[in-house]
């Protein structure tokens, strides 16, 4: 089995870099928020710059497990920020397309800090949860990732119900602190997976449709790239999806260290599709919440 630092290498070969797609990390197909992981080491090994402000994507096609290749472009460089894109392909098809910022370590500039994280007790002191028993939970991909949701995030589906969902996040595997693009690669597996999650919450499982993301966009604060927090092994997500109508959802996520500092702020948008092994009263797809 491939770890996360394994399954996400990349290797330069002249104006591009080649990388494998591992199986391990399939859901449906290749995971986006690995793929994602994928491009965005890729785009820091050709930057000049080492810290990553900002990740956005979209999803195209889904791939299989075997090479593929990332087309890289340098946008724009200058001594502060650096813009670069990448694209994700295999046989012809793209299946992502990246771009992302990098930032010079010595930037300085205005400074405040107003985020709380939410009350929810210490990983540690929660249980493991495997999520409910369908054909998404049984992928490898769990044997590399650890969640633990606060009280009452570990049920899909509960009556009244509201699509939110917190949990706490870990890989089975350690990341080097000091290697600011393997910590902004992991924030994009979380952000890229905690969405699902809060749906989910509201409309429970088997559901009618699936939703593939459309597009994944994440902010990296400053706070993610600190020793102290580099050091942990749970992130703490909480994500937030207002509303479901006419075939999409959105999300909102924040990602939280141990010690309560935010890490990464994302949005998410979803299509949902139907699924193609549950008939139409397998959800409860009209459930309503708030107002509109």
């Amino acid at each position: 089995m491939a770890g996360f630092l394994e399954a996400t290498s990349v290797t330069r070969r002249g104006d591009h870099y080649d990388a494998i797609i591992d199986a391990d990390w399939f859901i449906w197909g290749p995971f986006g928020g690995y793929l994602g992981a994928i491009a965005m080491r890729a785009m820091a090994a050709h930057s000049t710059h080492r810290r990553p402000a900002t990740f956005s994507c979209q999803y195209l096609n889904v791939g299989a497990a075997r090479s593929v290749t990332i087309e890289i472009d340098r946008r724009k460089s200058g001594r502060r920020a650096e813009c670069i894109t990448a694209s994700i392909v295999q046989d012809g098809n793209r299946l992502l397309d990246a771009q992302a910022w990098f930032v010079a370590d010595d930037l300085s500039g205005l400074e405040h800090v107003n985020a709380m994280p939410p009350a929810t007790p210490a990983a540690p002191l929660l249980r493991p949860w495997s999520g409910n028993d369908n054909d998404e939970n049984r992928s490898a991909m769990w044997q590399h990732v650890e969640r633990r949701p606060a009280a009452g995030y570990d049920v899909w589906g509960r009556a009244g119900a509201e699509p939110r969902w917190v949990s706490w996040l870990r890989l089975s595997q350690t990341l080097a602190d000091d290697d600011l693009a393997l910590q902004a690669a992991r924030a994009i597996l979380w952000m890229d997976l905690a969405p699902w999650n809060s749906v989910l919450m509201a409309h429970g499982w088997p559901t009618t449709h699936l939703a593939p993301t459309l597009d994944l966009t994440v902010q990296f604060q400053p706070n993610l790239y600190e020793p102290a927090v580099a050091n942990n092994e749970w992130l703490l997500a909480e994500t937030v999806s207002p509303v479901a109508q006419r075939g999409l959802f959105g999300a909102g996520t924040t990602l939280w260290s141990e010690c309560g500092k935010l890490v990464a702020v994302s949005t998410a948008q979803a299509m949902c599709v139907p699924h193609p092994r549950f008939g139409p009263q397998a959800g409860r797809q009209t459930q309503r919440h708030g107002s509109n």
